[in-house]
């Protein structure tokens, strides 16, 4: 408890943020955010399947939600993540992926002047730590399968499949003559064999869970500033939303554009503690919760 009485104080320094408010009247499931470019973390083991995929979906935000926490309670097959756990703990010290019961999570209402000098804490409240999101995005499995199989192609089976796919549109008259002749005569094979592709042999399942352990374990490590030359986080995004239910927003009074969210979080076991201004915060209506 003296960390909650200590890092509520540290509220008032983050007072004057000039962090604009979002506010969506309703919740729209998006495709995650697929960022090709490549964060690198250094591990100091060697990369396997899960973490190629991983590290290109770690652009995703940080959800803090104050739903009922049953709708929220992500799943971990630790069967699965056995492997993935172990390689985190040896390269960043920790394998831990969620906020537990004993840790603490608060978020606080603060109200800029409207001289935009000063600024006062309207409001605070605790919020279930278990509601904290760090991998937000349902991706289906056949998403996930989509993208294994097109990571690990080739350039040229990549091409090939386009081709095949697309074969009428590459005989258009809107296609030149050199890159019909090089479509071709680069996937006759592939045409000759009615474009049958041999599809990689992947345990999707035990994949797609090391993936997201990792993700979400090193997403949680970059909430906290985590620093590492094994585990070099420093390029991650720190983007953290607040959805709320409608109950929730009622305590609060009528949010306008000289409002803002601090969150307070406090990793009990781990002795760790960080302040983090809300960048994004959506409140939708609880019959949209599914």
């Amino acid at each position: 408890m003296d960390f909650k009485v200590f890092f509520f104080l540290l509220v008032l320094q983050f007072g004057d943020s000039s962090r604009n408010i979002y506010y969506d009247k309703g919740y729209q499931k998006k495709f995650p955010y697929y960022d090709r470019r490549r964060l690198e973390p250094n591990f100091n083991f060697s990369e396997r399947l899960p973490h190629i995929m991983g590290v290109q979906f770690l652009a995703n935000d940080v959800v803090i939600r104050t739903f009922p926490t049953e709708v929220n309670l992500f799943h971990e097959n630790t069967e699965y993540t056995k492997n993935m756990s172990l390689e985190l703990e040896s390269s960043c010290g920790t394998s831990k992926s969620a906020f537990d019961e004993k840790d603490v999570v608060m978020l606080t209402l603060i109200e800029k002047d409207i001289d935009n000098a000063t600024s006062k804490i309207v409001k605070s409240i605790e919020v279930d730590p278990l509601s904290v999101d760090f991998y937000p995005h349902n991706l289906t499995m056949k998403e996930f399968k989509a993208l294994v199989q097109n990571e690990q192609m080739d350039y040229s089976t990549r091409f090939c499949r386009y081709y095949c796919d697309n074969e009428q549109w590459v005989h258009s008259i809107n296609v030149s003559d050199i890159y019909q002749k090089y479509a071709k005569d680069e996937c006759a094979l592939y045409v000759s064999n009615n474009c049958t592709f041999v599809e990689p042999d992947v345990d999707y399942p035990r994949v797609m869970a090391e993936m997201e352990k990792m993700i979400r374990t090193l997403k949680y490590l970059r909430l906290f500033d985590f620093v590492s030359k094994s585990c070099n986080l420093w390029q991650l995004q720190k983007w953290v939303v607040l959805e709320m239910d409608n109950t929730t927003a009622s305590l609060f009074p009528n949010l306008t554009l000289n409002h803002h969210f601090i969150a307070n979080l406090i990793d009990s076991k781990g002795k760790r503690a960080a302040t983090q201004i809300i960048d994004e915060y959506r409140i939708i209506p609880i019959n949209r919760i599914e």
